[in-house]
């Protein structure tokens, strides 16, 4: 039974990835047109697709109405120069049905049955190449939520996708897609969210590369992937220690209870993160071994390609509040915020807008 589910879970994924429905011509439709002026509504946003129960009584066509509803979500349609459209359908004066809203640049689905949401709801993004995918689905069961599905820098060279089936809230089984390293894996959990039983890695084509059935969550997986070589330790039910090496031999990723790094292929050092007690350090440089952003416990740094500072925050304290202070490239100073006040400069060095703050 566990197999079964795991197929389908794989080829519902696949399927996902791009595709976008046929979505109805508003106009063509025979609905109650109407106007909706958001701008008198503070819940814009929820507004649209949780409190759908309220609208008939907004619109004053009372609470048994039945029937499709159309509406140009003006003025802010108006404001922004486009088309705004919520295509939604009643009974007995509760959402019913499909539920549309559609936007330039994203587009979302949701399923009601008698007021509650039941069936799919799905987002559709644009993304930067111009094409709709399915970013976001989730399944409910009479407002339940059984599955969830996310995609990830869809287009980019690393595009990820990720599908969990949950039971109680907890996510039981979990479906990661890296298109970039031509692997999919099938992370299986407990009751209590620690990885249990078989742990499963398919190629893109959903054929079984490996599994490893983890004694008491311990166990450990390698894989050899398209551009890199992976090795996870389990330990207890947790990733107790895990690592990535180039094709090269060259260490790629590290990661373990002291914290993660990550290198170039030519050996350089990428990315830093760890603890010392309760202070955070994050370090990135670029291939040339340049530091480029920096944070401690003192506050963060950032530095622009020819070395010169960019940002810098400085956190406060009980004496002192934060400093903030941004450079231009040729490393003049740009702008700065303290206790104080703030000031602007030009790129000449010429003060360009100076605020005192009065101390109380």
């Amino acid at each position: 039974m566990k197999n079964t589910f795991i197929i389908t879970l794989l080829c519902f994924s696949a399927f996902s990835l791009g595709q976008v429905p046929e979505f109805p011509k508003f106009k063509k439709i025979d609905a109650l047109d109407v106007t909706i002026d958001l701008n008198n509504i503070l819940e814009q946003w929820e507004f649209r697709f949780k409190n759908l129960n309220e609208l008939p009584e907004r619109l004053s066509l009372g609470s048994e109405f039945s029937g499709k509803i159309k509406a140009d979500l003006n003025p802010i349609g108006q404001k922004e120069g486009r088309d705004l459209d919520l295509l939604c359908e009643f009974k007995d004066g509760k959402p019913n049905g499909l539920q549309y809203y559609i936007a330039p640049n994203w587009m979302k689905i949701s399923s009601y049955r008698d007021g509650i949401l039941d069936g799919l709801q799905e987002t559709y993004q644009k993304a930067a190449n111009g094409k709709f995918y399915l970013q976001r689905a989730e399944r409910f069961e009479n407002e339940k939520l059984v599955w969830k599905f996310n995609q990830y820098n869809y287009g980019e060279t690393d595009e990820f996708s990720r599908s969990q089936y949950l039971q109680n809230n907890l996510v039981v089984t979990e479906i990661e897609i890296y298109k970039n390293d031509g692997v999919q894996y099938v992370w299986n959990y407990d009751l209590y969210s620690y990885y249990s039983g078989v742990q499963q890695v398919f190629d893109l084509d959903s054929v079984l590369l490996l599994e490893v059935n983890l004694t008491k969550g311990n166990g450990t997986l390698e894989v050899e992937r398209k551009h890199d070589n992976q090795y996870i330790e389990f330990i207890d039910g947790k990733k107790h220690y895990e690592k990535l090496i180039y094709k090269n031999g060259q260490l790629k990723y590290e990661e373990n209870e002291n914290g993660v790094k990550e290198w170039y292929e030519n050996g350089q050092l990428k990315y830093e993160e760890f603890y010392v007690a309760d202070n955070y350090y994050n370090r990135s440089w670029n291939e040339n071994g340049q530091l480029v952003y920096e944070e401690n416990e003192n506050g963060v740094k950032e530095w622009y390609k020819n070395g010169h500072l960019k940002y810098e925050e400085l956190y406060g304290n009980e004496q002192h509040n934060d400093v903030y202070r941004e450079w231009y490239k040729n490393g003049e100073l740009k702008f700065e915020e303290n206790e104080n006040g703030v000031k602007e400069w030009y790129k000449n060095g010429h003060l360009k807008y100076e605020e005192l703050y009065e101390n109380e």
